[in-house]
C-alpha cells in the first residue's frame, strides 16, 4: 500500500517509534482497506444485508460526494464527477462477485464490467508502455548515481531497449511533464546513452558508439519549452541535457584529448538550467584521473562565471547579452585547452558581501567548483593557483562573516559549501601549509567568523580524512593535532560553560569524532584502527570541554562505540571529572538524556567487566550524584555493583 497516513509527519527524537509503527503497518492484515474487504464480507452475509447493500450501491451515483457546491450545481461538472465514481461503484457491487476454481480451490473475487471495456484496455496498454520506459529510466539513473549498472538489464539489452525507445523527433523539444511517457522516454534514452558510454566494453562500444554519440548530441541540444512554472533553478530529474553531461564525461574518459567532447561538456557548463551545470561538475570524477586539465578548466570556468556574470534573469533561455557573456567565457577556456595553456581562476571578492560596485557576485555559480574532485587540481602546474584561490575565498568568507558580527549578504549556502570544501582541501595539504593558508587567517579574523569557518572545515576534515578505515599517516595526525589544539585554546572554555555557543559546540563535538544528525552520531566503529594514535587529543578534549552538555553527549557516544579501548580507562576518569563539575546541574543531565545515557553505559560496563576498586569508587560517586538529581535508573548502579561483584 506504500506509505500509510499514520506514518506521515516529523517524528524528531521519537524516530524509533516511527520504525516500530512502520513494521506493524507491513503486517499482512494491514495491507487491505475496509473498502477492499466490504464486498467480500457482504457476499458472506445474510440475504437481508445483501439486499440492503445492493440497493445502496445501485443508487450510489446519486449520492456521490462533491468537492464544492459549484461542482455540484454545474450539470457538466456534476456528471463528470459521477462518471469518475462509476468504476468504484462497479468494484463494490456484489452483483459482480464471481466464484472461480483454481488448482482445486474455490476463490471469490470482483470482476467489474469496465475491466473489459476498450477504454480500460487502452489504459492498461498505456500503463504497460509507461512501465517499460520507467524500468529503463530507473535502471540508468541508478547506474549513473552509483557508478555501476544494476542487474535488471545487461548493457547489450539496455542498448537495444534504448534504440527501440528512441524516435527521430524524441529530442526536438523537452516534453511536458503531463506527457509522462514521452518525458520519461527522453530521460531514459539520454541516461542509458551515458551508461553505455561509461561502461560498454570494446565489442559493444564498437557497434554502439555512433548511436550513443548521436543521442548525446541531440539530448545536449534539446530545446527547452517555456511554461508558467519552470525557472532556471527548478529541480529537474534526469533532464536530458544533464544526462548528456554524464555521457560527455564518459566520452572524455575514453578520449581525453578529443576537442569535440570537451567543447560539448563546456557548453553544458554554461547552460541556463542550474541542474544541468551541476550535473557537469558532478560528472567530473569520471574523467578526473585521465584529464586533470579538464577538471581545472571547469574550476576556472566556475570562478570566472561568478565574477563576470553581470546580466541575469530567471528564464529558461539566455538573453542575447547573457549568451554573449557565457559563450565568451566557455570559448575562452576551450581556446586555452586547445593551445595547451593553463587557465587562471578569478579571485573571490576582496571585500565583504556580494554586491560589488553595483554588480552581484554570483556565489551560486562559484559553488559549482566545490563539487569537483580536489586531487587532480593539486598537480604542479595548478597547485599554487588553487591554494591562492582558496586563500582569496577564505578571506572573503571571513570578511563577510565578520561584517557587523554576521554574514552581510553573502549567502549561507555558499559559506557552508566553502567550509566543507576547505576541510577537504586541508585533508590533502601538509600541516605547514594549513597553518599558513587557514590558521593564520582565522586567527586574524573576528572571533565569531573564525569559529564558524573552522566549525565547518574541521567537521569536513574529520569526515573526509580522519574517519577512513586505514591507518592514518603521521602528517594527518599532525594536522588533526593542530586543529584540536586550536579548538582547546578557544577562550570560551576558560569559563567552563554548560552550554557553549553554536560553533564552539560544533568544534567540540567534532573533536570526539561525532556529529549531530537526527541525534548524536559517532563516526568511528569497533574496527577503526587509529584510536591509540589520537588518544592524546581525545584526553585533551575530554579534560577541556567534556563538561559542556553537548560535548558530553558526544563523549558518551564515543564511549558507547569503543568501550573496548576507552572503558574503564580512561573513560571513567573523564566521566568522574564531569560529574564533579556538574553534580548540582539538573539541566546538564536532562539535556538529550545525558543522565540516562550515562546510567545505561555504566550498567553495561558493570555487567561486562571486572572493575578495580578505583573504578568502583567512581561508579559509586556517579550513582550518588545522579540519585540526588533524580536521574532515572541511577539507583540500580550500586545494586549492579553488588550483584556483579566477582
Amino acid at each position: 500500500m506504500g506509505l500509510h497516513s499514520n506514518e506521515i509527519g516529523y517524528w524528531g527524537g521519537s524516530a524509533f517509534l516511527a520504525g516500530a509503527l512502520r513494521t506493524l503497518n507491513r503486517l499482512p492484515h494491514r495491507q487491505r482497506t475496509v473498502r477492499d474487504l466490504a464486498p467480500l464480507l457482504v457476499g458472506l452475509a445474510s440475504d437481508e444485508v445483501k439486499a440492503a447493500y445492493a440497493s445502496s450501491i445501485a443508487t450510489f451515483l446519486d449520492r456521490v460526494p462533491y468537492s464544492t457546491a459549484e461542482e455540484r450545481d454545474d450539470p457538466e461538472r456534476a456528471e463528470a464527477r459521477r462518471a469518475s465514481f462509476e468504476a468504484l461503484r462497479q468494484q463494490a457491487d456484489p452483483a459482480n462477485l464471481v466464484r472461480e476454481v483454481i488448482d482445486g480451490r474455490q476463490y471469490v473475487s470482483i470482476k467489474p464490467p469496465y475491466a473489459e471495456s476498450e477504454a480500460h484496455q487502452e489504459m492498461l496498454a498505456g500503463q504497460a508502455a509507461l512501465n517499460r520506459v520507467l524500468r529503463l529510466y530507473l535502471w540508468a539513473s541508478a547506474a549513473i548515481e552509483s557508478g555501476a549498472p544494476g542487474d535488471e538489464f545487461t548493457l547489450d539489452d539496455a542498448f537495444d531497449e534504448m534504440v527501440a525507445l528512441d524516435e527521430e523527433d524524441l529530442f526536438d523539444e523537452i516534453a511536458p511533464i503531463a506527457d509522462m511517457k514521452r518525458h520519461n522516454a527522453q530521460s531514459a534514452v539520454a541516461a542509458t546513452a551515458a551508461v553505455v558510454a561509461r561502461h560498454a566494453e570494446d565489442k559493444l562500444w564498437a557497434s554502439s558508439e555512433g548511436t550513443v554519440v548521436g543521442i548525446t548530441r541531440r539530448a545536449a541540444t534539446v530545446a527547452e519549452v517555456k511554461d508558467e512554472l519552470s525557472s532556471r533553478g527548478a529541480h529537474v530529474t534526469a533532464h536530458p541535457p544533464a544526462m548528456a553531461a554524464h555521457a560527455y564525461a564518459a566520452l572524455i574518459r575514453r578520449q581525453p584529448s578529443n576537442p569535440v567532447w570537451r567543447e560539448g561538456l563546456l557548453q553544458l557548463a554554461v547552460d541556463p538550467i542550474e541542474k544541468v551545470v551541476e550535473a557537469v561538475y558532478d560528472a567530473a570524477p569520471v574523467f578526473a584521473d585521465v584529464s586533470s586539465e579538464m577538471v581545472w578548466a571547469l574550476f576556472c570556468l566556475a570562478t570566472q562565471r561568478a565574477a563576470r556574470t553581470h546580466d541575469s534573469s530567471h528564464g529558461l533561455h539566455w538573453s542575447p547579452s547573457e549568451a554573449h557573456q557565457q559563450l565568451e567565457m566557455s570559448e575562452g577556456i576551450e581556446r586555452a585547452l586547445a593551445a595547451g595553456e593553463i587557465p587562471i581562476p578569478d579571485p573571490a571578492p576582496a571585500t565583504a558581501g556580494s554586491w560589488l560596485n553595483g554588480d552581484y557576485y554570483r556565489s551560486d555559480l562559484h559553488a559549482n567548483a566545490f563539487r569537483l574532485p580536489i586531487p587532480p587540481m593539486l598537480t604542479p602546474g595548478t597547485r599554487d593557483a588553487l591554494v591562492a584561490h582558496a586563500a582569496s575565498a577564505l578571506d572573503w568568507a571571513l570578511a563577510s562573516l565578520g561584517e557587523k558580527d554576521g554574514r552581510g549578504d553573502t549567502p549561507f549556502e555558499w559559506l557552508f559549501q566553502f567550509g566543507r570544501w576547505l576541510g577537504r582541501l586541508c585533508a590533502l595539504l601538509p600541516t605547514s601549509e594549513i597553518r599558513t593558508l587557514v590558521m593564520a587567517r582565522v586567527d586574524a579574523a573576528v572571533r565569531r567568523a573564525g569559529d564558524e569557518v573552522m566549525d565547518m572545515a574541521v567537521r569536513s576534515f574529520m569526515i573526509d580524512r580522519m574517519l577512513r578505515t586505514e591507518p592514518l599517516d603521521a602528517g594527518t595526525i599532525e594536522s588533526w593535532d593542530l586543529f584540536t589544539r586550536w579548538i582547546v585554546d578557544r577562550p570560551v572554555w576558560a569559563s567552563d560553560p554548560i552550554d557553549a555557543g553554536e560553533h564552539e559546540r560544533g568544534l567540540a563535538v567534532s573533536s570526539f569524532f561525532c556529529a549531530v544528525t537526527g541525534g548524536m552520531v559517532c563516526g568511528i566503529d569497533a574496527t577503526w584502527p587509529n584510536l591509540d594514535a589520537v588518544m592524546p587529543m581525545l584526553d585533551r578534549a575530554a579534560t577541556t570541554f567534556g563538561a559542556e552538555k553537548t560535548a558530553f553527549n558526544a563523549m558518551l557516544a564515543l564511549l558507547r562505540t569503543r568501550p573496548d579501548r576507552l572503558l574503564p580507562d580512561p573513560g571513567l576518569g573523564w566521566v568522574g571529572r564531569v560529574v564533579r563539575a556538574r553534580k548540582s546541574s539538573l539541566k546538564f543531565w536532562e539535556y538529550a538524556s545525558n543522565g540516562e545515557k550515562l546510567v545505561l553505559l555504566l550498567r553495561d560496563l558493570i555487567a561486562e567487566r571486572t572493575l578495580e576498586q578505583s573504578h568502583r569508587e567512581i561508579v559509586v560517586e556517579v550513582s550518588d550524584a545522579l540519585i540526588e538529581l533524580g536521574v532515572k535508573g541511577a539507583a540500580f548502579l550500586q545494586q549492579d555493583l553488588v550483584r556483579h561483584a566477582r
